[in-house]
């Protein structure tokens, strides 16, 4: 029992590190910050825009009839049902965000995690073509769409007290889901072995999506965390399949 714990542990704290070797990785080689850079610009500007576009409909909303409607009550009342509104906007307007900006972004990281396999000296790297690339595309589209259903239902579960611990696990699970996505779709795996593939290594999955979960979170840190997660899926899938 002892020996199936700490086994249980030691792959928990392997998945937890596999990004900070991603950004050494990523460090060492210029070739993948160069990658890198793209993705960075690119998910910066989105995420403005977005943000930019989500406050002015905020403004909106603040001066619509329904809010008019929640002004009518007092105190408390009016206090607790604007949060919930926000909230529920806030939850909206998220979720299309990181939909968005991962559809938008996934060539970009394809490219990021191909070129990872590359410098990792992967034998039978498959080369970038038109077929691939459009296969490849519409795995990841349908990957993205079961990934953004799944975030809405584990963030709206994160205000269940008590349950919300195992849905907090759930989107990290998920954020290991997201980042595997690149190197499995490149070989045409679809949704079912993605789930099939965190079902045999739930530990390690949980552990990087742990840490993906922290890196994300954080301003600034969540826009070099996104190719720091896409390397490091990269890695957390080929040392799994050695």
């Amino acid at each position: 029992m002892l020996s199936t714990s700490v086994s249980k542990s030691d792959s928990l704290i392997a998945g937890a590190l596999v990004p900070f070797r991603a950004m050494r990785l990523i460090l060492k080689h210029p070739a993948l910050w160069r990658l890198s850079i793209a993705p960075i610009i690119l998910t910066a500007f989105l995420f403005a825009s977005l943000l930019g576009f989500a406050l002015f409909l905020l403004r909106i909303f603040a001066h619509s009839s329904i809010f008019a409607v929640l002004s009518d009550y007092s105190g408390i009342v009016f206090g607790v049902l604007s949060v919930l509104a926000i909230i529920g906007f806030a939850l909206i307007a998220g979720s299309f965000m990181t939909f968005f900006i991962s559809l938008i972004s996934s060539p970009l990281n394809d490219l990021l995690a191909e070129k990872t396999e590359v410098t990792l000296e992967v034998r039978n790297v498959a080369p970038w073509n038109a077929g691939r690339f459009l296969r490849t595309l519409w795995i990841d589209l349908r990957k993205t769409l079961i990934a953004f259903l799944a975030w809405a239902v584990f963030s709206l579960g994160m205000f269940i007290p008590v349950a919300n611990a195992i849905f907090f696990c759930g989107l990290a699970l998920l954020n290991t889901f997201t980042y595997i996505t690149y190197p499995q779709s490149r070989r045409e795996q679809g949704l079912r072995q993605s789930l099939e593939w965190i079902r045999e290594h739930p530990w390690k999955s949980l552990g990087f999506g742990l840490t993906t979960s922290l890196l994300l979170s954080i301003p600034l840190v969540n826009l070099i965390a996104l190719p720091v997660s896409v390397v490091g899926g990269t890695l957390l899938y080929l040392e799994a399949e050695k």
